[in-house]
């Protein structure tokens, strides 16, 4: 905001005209910053002045014909209360000074006026008032930015849970205090967390990537208002896409897991009849914040092992017996997500979490590490048997040939499972210039496949995928959805087919799996700008 100093306004009253012109003249008042000198030569016309003009100093005669100063500057405190008075009377009378004072005149002083003793007056009451400019400025700025702030209020708690389930911000006591006291958060570091992850599984017409957007925002709102209802918490939709509830609180204040449960139901039903979608709601005990990301995750690897229940709310643990199978150790799920995710740093910050955990565990034992490493070898052979991949593609025979060797020391495991981590890493990921496996069997499986009516269902369970993490997946990878994808090379293999064959437009559209000849029309025109027809024109005119 824009500060400026404005200049003072002095209205000078006394029903003698030499009076007043001695005191115009009497002090230099551009030097003290003041721009406007007014007279009145009474109440009346003072009144009439202090209407008009805004004035900041009033310098009065307290004997006057018809209305006194006295009286005046009662009036004044009414009606303009920020302008300062300090009276001139030619009677020494302690009963006037004591009226004015208690009226609030700034001071008092004697005629025949003193033009220095006068300056000095004036300067302090220039000082107060200046002083008070400073202040009332202040209280702008700020009560301007406080209102800004609460307006972006909502974005900074959001911001909060971003960082936190991305790992930016510490989970630490401290760190969480002073980001709840900064952004002047509704909860406390000590509270409880419930997380609901929302898990879109199908959509029941075709919709692209900006409608798919658009749809999850109102599921989000949808969300917000019959899981959340009133109880404090935030619906929003993290940096992976993943959208979640997060209710917060003292446990007693916390929805019970039935409570959850019969919300959690009811959210499903209204998304089946209004929004046209299924959606299972993945439901999570409640946790600390130190937890709560371990939580997540945990959710998430339900969410991706699941490929039986959809549309169905899941309790935690659920899924727990099915998870087991393919995972011995806890922490092992976390990684395969975010080696999914392909978040490299996620990675390593986990490891980071699971050595200093190890390190400071006093019983720790050779067999505790020999678990770890066996889940951990079990982890990449998953990730990379996911990705069409063996181990030897990217590690050497001996790299887990001899478990014993590698658990010898604590450090020697640590050493171990960072660098075959990022090995394993740099191979699935292939540094960001290659589609990944995974990938390439999915574009695969919808390219030998443009002339069916290919679902999203189908290519999940070719990829042995859960078809909401596979969404997720293929839009992080792919920069587009999947439902764009498989539309734009459905008309990309129509064009190939005008410009190289002479088929009719109803069998190009048949063979790219359209049955509706007017709408294969729409749909190319609408990716292209022409029709199938004018198309086949153009190029055959090149």
């Amino acid at each position: 905001m824009k500060m400026s100093t404005k200049p003072y306004n002095v209205l000078i009253v006394d029903d003698e005209q030499y009076a007043l012109d001695g005191i115009r003249y009497g002090i230099d008042w551009p030097a003290l910053g003041v721009e406007g000198v007014f007279e009145a030569l009474d109440a009346a016309e003072a009144k009439d002045c202090l209407r008009h003009q805004p004035i900041d100093l009033i310098l009065c005669d307290i004997e006057m014909p018809k209305t006194s100063g006295l009286q005046l500057l009662q009036w004044v405190k009414t009606n303009a209360p920020e302008a300062e008075t300090v009276f001139l009377t030619g009677h020494a009378d302690f009963s006037y000074a004591r009226t004015a004072l208690q009226l609030g005149s700034f001071d008092y002083l004697l005629k025949p006026v003193d033009f220095a003793d006068l300056t000095k007056v004036v300067v302090k009451v220039l000082a107060k008032i200046a002083e008070r400019r400073e202040s009332a400025r202040f209280n702008q700025v700020h009560g301007h930015y406080y209102k800004l702030f609460q307006t972006h209020k909502p974005l900074l708690e959001e911001r909060f849970w971003h960082d936190l389930l991305s790992r930016r911000i510490s989970p630490s006591p401290e760190t969480i205090g002073k980001l709840i006291a900064s952004y002047e958060l509704g909860f406390h570091p000590t509270c409880q967390v419930i997380p609901v992850l929302l898990s879109v599984e199908l959509w029941q017409q075709d919709i692209g990537a900006k409608d798919e957007d658009i749809m999850e925002y109102a599921l989000r709102n949808v969300a917000s208002e019959l899981i959340l209802g009133n109880r404090p918490g935030t619906v929003l939709q993290d940096r992976d896409g993943n959208n979640w509830t997060l209710f917060y609180g003292e446990s007693a204040s916390l929805p019970s897991q039935e409570e959850l449960l019969g919300v959690c139901s009811h959210f499903i039903a209204m998304c089946n009849q209004y929004l046209r979608c299924h959606v299972s709601c993945y439901v999570g005990l409640d946790a600390e914040f130190s937890d709560l990301l371990k939580t997540c995750v945990n959710l998430l690897e339900e969410e991706r092992l699941n490929v039986s229940r959809t549309n169905s709310v899941l309790p935690y643990g659920s899924l727990k017996e099915f998870a087991g199978q393919q995972f011995a150790v806890p922490w092992v799920a976390e990684i395969a997500v975010l080696f999914d995710l392909g978040s490299r740093t996620g990675v390593e910050q986990r490891l980071d979490d699971i050595f200093g955990a190890l390190d400071a565990e006093p019983s720790l034992s050779v067999e505790t590490l020999l678990a770890f490493f066996h889940a951990l070898v079990h982890t990449l052979f998953q990730a990379f048997h996911r990705r069409g991949l063996t181990l030897h593609d990217a590690f050497d025979k001996y790299d887990f040939a001899d478990g014993g060797a590698v658990t010898r020391s604590l450090p020697q495991f640590k050493s171990w499972c960072y660098r075959v981590v990022r090995i394993g890493m740099d191979r699935l990921l292939g540094h960001g210039k290659e589609a990944s496996p995974v990938m390439q069997a999915i574009t695969d499986y919808i390219n030998d496949r443009l002339n069916e009516d290919v679902t999203r269902e189908q290519i999940a369970a070719h990829v042995h995928f859960n078809p909401a993490y596979l969404s997720r997946l293929f839009k992080k990878e792919a920069g587009v959805s999947l439902t764009d994808y498989i539309l734009s090379a459905r008309i990309d293999r129509s064009k190939m087919l005008l410009e190289s064959t002479r088929m009719k437009i109803s069998d190009i559209a048949a063979a790219v799996g359209y049955d509706n000849i007017p709408y294969f029309s729409r749909k190319f025109k609408r990716m292209t700008g022409v029709t199938p027809q004018e198309y086949r024109k153009l190029q055959s005119a090149r």
